[in-house]
């Protein structure tokens, strides 16, 4: 193919791998430097592999910046993913320059915008968290004050300065005092249940669900001290939800008239009800799994997609596929993981990795959840005892 493509999001790894499969020549532009990226040219915001530091040199702005910089005039479309394709505001800035492979600045802006999403949902019969939206910090603590705590404050929009965060008392309100809001912020209804998360292809009219997911969320064992800090995830989910999962998420997407490869996240609460969290307007972290599970290249079934053709693979394989994403407990130095099996996002040989930043990912498949999430929680287990 020798297609020139560009590829963009603080982590594309996988991304970038399923491009090269295709026959597409990659430029990438991510943070990380890991040794086992593949791409034919890689423009990294990370400045020194040794001395990694997420929380001081990335943010989604710089990482737009550096990929105008580098590939205006050398590529003509991008991929984006990870937190970049999930902002309106930051696609309608690539989209001066290149050609989006994916959702648009408008189609995304639509997506994330919670007026829109409750029509939707009381359309079609699917539950959310009560919701009250907030502009400020006097809105968030008046809405606090009205609510039965505890209650998550969140965004709808990726890469904003409010993360997902459990509000037990007024207290914990206060890291927003000084914050200027550019988003809606909602405060939601805490509802404690099973992550779930479901991946999509939609051609802007049709959607349909490649598959139901378990996502793994402050496994303690893979280093996550946080609550809502994401580990990876098993595919499928074993559950009889599954189908009405499938439906709803197809139905909300092909709504929301998205195109190309997105997802949904659900919380199925201890009473059984299933309620939605989040709409992401791009690739999942499941990617990997995914494409094992249907024995596809999700890149190649992104882009047809997005040019109107669609359709669910055959099931390839009856086994159950998982990734765990393993974080530091603490400042650390690593040494040479790459002859470990079944890892990815390999950081180079000796470079310190912060407390509560990224490890590395570890794989597993199995013939069923429990045995994969089993074999995910030994792996770490081993890796963590090298440090």
């Amino acid at each position: 193919m020798n297609e020139k493509i560009g590829i963009v999001g603080v982590n594309s790894r996988a991304v970038a791998a399923s491009a090269r499969r295709l026959g597409f020549e990659v430029y990438l532009v991510d943070y990380f430097r890991d040794v086992d990226i593949e791409a034919d040219l890689h423009y990294p915001l990370q400045e020194d592999p040794l001395m990694p530091d997420l929380e001081r040199e990335y943010s989604p702005d710089r990482l737009v910046d550096l990929a105008i910089e580098k590939l205006e005039g050398t590529v003509d479309s991008l991929l984006v993913t990870s937190d970049l394709g999930c902002n309106p505001r930051l696609i309608k800035e690539l989209e001066r320059y290149f050609r989006i492979l994916g959702n648009s600045s408008k189609q995304i802006g639509r997506a994330k915008n919670w007026g829109v999403l409750k029509r939707i949902f009381d359309e079609i019969g699917m539950l959310y968290p009560k919701t009250i939206i907030a502009r400020s910090f006097r809105d968030i603590k008046n809405a606090v004050n009205r609510a039965n705590l505890p209650v998550v404050i969140k965004t709808l929009v990726k890469g904003t300065e409010i993360a997902p965060t459990l509000i037990e008392g007024l207290d914990d309100i206060e890291i927003y005092r000084d914050i200027k809001f550019n988003e809606e912020i909602l405060i939601q209804e805490y509802i404690e249940g099973e992550t779930i998360s479901s991946s999509i292809l939609s051609n802007g009219e049709e959607a349909v669900t490649l598959s139901v997911n378990k996502q793994l969320v402050g496994v303690k064992e893979f280093g996550a001290e946080k609550k809502f800090v994401y580990c990876g995830n098993l595919v499928p989910l074993d559950s009889p939800d599954n189908r009405k999962i499938s439906e709803l998420s197809s139905e909300l997407i092909s709504r929301l008239k998205l195109s190309g490869s997105n997802g949904v996240d659900y919380i199925i609460s201890k009473g059984g009800e299933i309620y939605f969290m989040e709409v992401n307007t791009r690739f999942q972290d499941t990617l990997e799994c995914v494409e094992k599970l249907r024995g596809i290249n999700l890149v190649d079934e992104h882009l047809k997609a997005i040019n109107g053709k669609i359709r669910i693979p055959e099931k390839k394989s009856n086994r159950c596929y998982g990734k765990g994403i393993l974080y530091a407990d603490r400042n650390l130095r690593v040494r040479d993981l790459t002859k470990i099996k079944d890892i990815g996002d390999i950081p180079v040989p000796g470079a310190r990795i912060r407390k509560d930043d990224p490890l590395c990912s570890i794989y597993s498949s199995g013939e069923n959840s429990n045995a994969v999430f089993s074999d995910l929680l030994n792996k770490a287990k081993m890796i963590r005892g090298n440090f």
